[in-house]
C-alpha cells in the first residue's frame, strides 16, 4: 500500500512545489509531500460511491426495488465506509503507540504514518461533504464528527500529533460491524441470529474501541500535550481538545441509541394480561 501512496506523491509531486510557501506560511510544509494521497483517497471515495450505485441494485435487486432513494445512497454511503474502515485498519493496527520518544508524539514525522493521515484526511472530506449534501437526513451530529475528524488529520502536517493518526484510526473497529447491521436491516434479516451476533460484536468493539480505548486515548494526548507541547500554539491545543470531547460526546450519545435500538429488535415486550370478567 505504501508503494500506491508513494506513486501518487510522485505523480503530482511537480504540482505540489508551487504550493509550498503558501502551505509553508500556515505551518502545513508537510502536506506539500502528501496532499496527492489526500486528494487520491476523496476520489476512490467517490468511486466505490459510483461503483455501488452500478452494482449493488444487480447484486440485490429484490432489495433495491423496497429502498427508497435516500436508503439507496446511504447503502452506497455504507460500502464506502465499509472499505475504508478496513483499510484503516489493515494499516494502523502495527502502528499503534509506535513512537518511542515521548517527544515524537507532538511532532515526530513520519511518511508512511503521514500517508495514513491523508488517507483518513481525504475520506473525512468526503464524509463532510456528504454529510452536509444530507445533513437534514443525517443531523449536524455526523457533520460536526466529520469536521472535527478531519481537522485532526489535516493540521498533523505541521507535524503536529502525526503520531495519533492510526490511534485514532483504530477507532473504526467497530464499523464494519455498524455497517453490516445496517445492511442487514434492509436485507430483511432483521432479529435473525446472524444480526444478533453482529450486534453484540458491534456493541462490544464500538465500546471497546470508541469509548474505553477513546477516552484513555484522549487522556494520552492531554498528558503528552502537558508535559512535552509547552511550544504548542493555544489554537492547536483548543482546537485538539475540542474535537477530542465532540468526538467522544458523540460516541457516548451514539452508543446509547444503538443499545435501544438493538433491544428494541430482540428485546420481547411483555404481553399485558386479559382482564377476566
Amino acid at each position: 500500500m505504501n508503494a500506491v501512496f508513494d506513486t501518487a506523491n510522485g505523480l503530482l509531486a511537480h504540482y505540489a512545489e508551487p504550493l509550498r510557501p503558501v502551505l509553508a506560511e500556515y505551518n502545513l510544509m508537510r502536506l506539500t509531500d502528501h496532499w496527492p494521497v489526500v486528494a487520491m483517497s476523496t476520489l476512490i471515495c467517490s468511486l466505490i460511491f459510483a461503483t455501488s450505485a452500478l452494482v449493488s441494485p444487480w447484486l440485490f435487486p429484490q432489495t433495491f426495488e423496497r429502498l427508497h432513494r435516500f436508503q439507496k445512497i446511504n447503502w452506497h454511503i455504507h460500502c464506502v465506509s465499509m472499505a475504508h474502515a478496513l483499510l484503516a485498519l489493515t494499516l494502523c493496527w502495527p502502528l499503534v503507540y509506535f513512537a518511542e520518544e515521548p517527544q515524537d508524539y507532538i511532532n515526530g514525522y513520519w511518511p508512511q504514518v503521514s500517508n495514513i493521515c491523508a488517507m483518513a484526511a481525504g475520506y473525512f472530506l468526503w464524509d463532510i461533504i456528504v454529510s452536509v449534501r444530507y445533513v437534514r437526513q443525517f443531523g449536524i451530529g455526523f457533520v460536526l464528527h466529520g469536521i472535527s475528524s478531519f481537522l485532526v488529520y489535516f493540521c498533523s502536517f505541521r507535524p503536529f500529533l502525526s503520531a495519533y493518526g492510526p490511534v485514532f484510526l483504530m477507532f473504526e473497529a467497530s464499523t464494519p460491524f455498524l455497517d453490516l447491521h445496517w445492511f442487514m436491516d434492509k436485507l430483511q434479516l432483521t432479529g435473525s441470529p446472524l444480526q444478533l451476533i453482529n450486534g453484540v460484536l458491534l456493541l462490544t468493539t464500538f465500546f471497546g474501541s470508541r469509548i474505553a480505548f477513546g477516552l484513555y486515548s484522549a487522556y494520552h494526548f492531554f498528558i503528552h500535550v502537558h508535559r512535552y507541547g509547552q511550544e504548542v500554539p493555544t489554537y492547536l491545543f483548543l482546537m485538539y481538545a475540542a474535537a477530542n470531547v465532540v468526538l467522544n460526546v458523540l460516541n457516548i450519545f451514539w452508543f446509547s441509541k444503538m443499545v435501544e435500538a438493538i433491544r428494541r429488535r430482540f428485546v420481547s415486550k411483555p404481553v399485558k394480561a386479559k382482564k377476566v370478567h
